[in-house]
């Protein structure tokens, strides 16, 4: 990722952990026991105007948060601007957060198709003081890349030659 792309992404979506131009990366365990690394796309604060009646993170603002982060993502996979969200998967809220804490959101592409990305998303709570971090939230989002008048436009080649198609 080139500086210059950087510098939007804080711009347009508030605070992002870029060292040296590159995205950092954390990896996850896969169901299949495989391990993979995701990058983290963004940072937020849990603050006041996020909590719902429960004390906890509203969970439509989690929603938001996931849904920017992934559509940032997908823009910078995709080498476009142009990308809008298809699809949200089922969606896991394993855990409450709290007012005050720290909330970094990752994500992985896991399948490329003709017009658009599937990314893994997780959000994890952040400890500052041990660096552990626990889930709180996890889901598969779909993204397409659209022309002005909002039909899919075929993703480049240089994407898909990538993986052949897939990740």
């Amino acid at each position: 990722m080139n500086n210059l792309y950087a510098a939007a992404v804080v711009t347009m979506f508030g605070l992002v952990d870029v060292i040296e131009g590159k995205w950092l990366t954390a990896e996850v365990t896969l169901p299949s026991g495989q391990v993979e690394e995701m990058e983290l796309i963004t940072t937020k604060v849990c603050m006041t105007k996020d909590i719902g009646v429960h004390g906890n993170l509203f969970g439509g603002k989690m929603l938001a948060w996931l849904d920017e982060a992934g559509a940032a993502y997908a823009c910078q996979l995709a080498h476009s601007t142009k990308m809008v969200t298809r699809h949200i998967s089922e969606v896991e809220f394993s855990k409450p957060v709290r007012e005050g804490r720290i909330v970094k959101i990752y994500g992985q592409a896991i399948h490329y198709g003709k017009t658009s990305i599937k990314i893994h998303m997780e959000a994890r709570a952040h400890n500052p003081h041990s660096g552990e971090q626990k889930i709180v939230c996890s889901t598969d989002m779909v993204f397409v890349r659209i022309d002005d008048d909002g039909d899919a436009l075929p993703l480049e080649f240089t994407i898909k030659d990538k993986t052949n198609g897939t990740k």
